[in-house]
């Protein structure tokens, strides 16, 4: 999660977690660190809708993960909600520039439920692509190894266990 929060916000992403009444929101803020510039990640957090916000700075910057690239903390945000049988959605009203939740529990009442809010367009773009990240249902397998499944689709990505892991330099047939 610190990873997938780290490369959302260095992609101007803004996520803000809720559980129960409690609300989480990440920012960045830019510091000089051994002469050297830093978005360092912080977060403010307050207990209830109209409590008072506190603030701490995390220990971690935005270079964290600095070779992930923004589908795959979409991957890590998504795969771990459907591990937590919760949905990841784009709701009907939006705030127009790409809002998406990821809802571990959406049957629980409110008090157990952690909602991962998420708003950007370029992370709507990942959803929108998700295909490309997730395994489609319903591809057919070209052999029958245990070790090696082949799909019958070229594709220029390799996939772990249905998880989009590694692109290619080409398009495999």
């Amino acid at each position: 999660l610190k990873i997938a929060i780290a490369v959302l916000l260095r992609h101007g992403v803004e996520v803000t977690i809720h559980r129960g009444h409690e609300q989480y929101v990440f920012y960045t803020q830019k510091a000089d660190f051994r002469g050297k510039s830093f978005a360092f990640v912080r977060m403010k957090r307050r207990n209830s809708l109209l409590g008072r916000w506190t603030y701490s700075k995390l220990p971690f910057t935005t270079e964290l993960g600095k070779h992930w690239e923004l589908w795959m903390a979409f991957r890590e945000l998504h795969s771990n909600t459907l591990d937590e049988n919760g949905e990841t959605f784009v709701p009907v009203v939006n705030s127009g520039y790409g809002t998406m939740y990821a809802n571990s529990q959406p049957d629980a009442p409110q008090i157990e439920c952690t909602d991962i809010v998420v708003e950007g367009a370029a992370y709507l773009d990942c959803w929108h692509d998700r295909a490309r990240v997730f395994l489609p249902d319903g591809l057919k397998i070209r052999t029958d190894e245990e070790d090696v499944q082949v799909l019958d689709r070229a594709s220029k990505y390799l996939y772990y266990r249905g998880l989009r892991v590694l692109d290619l330099k080409e398009e495999a047939q």
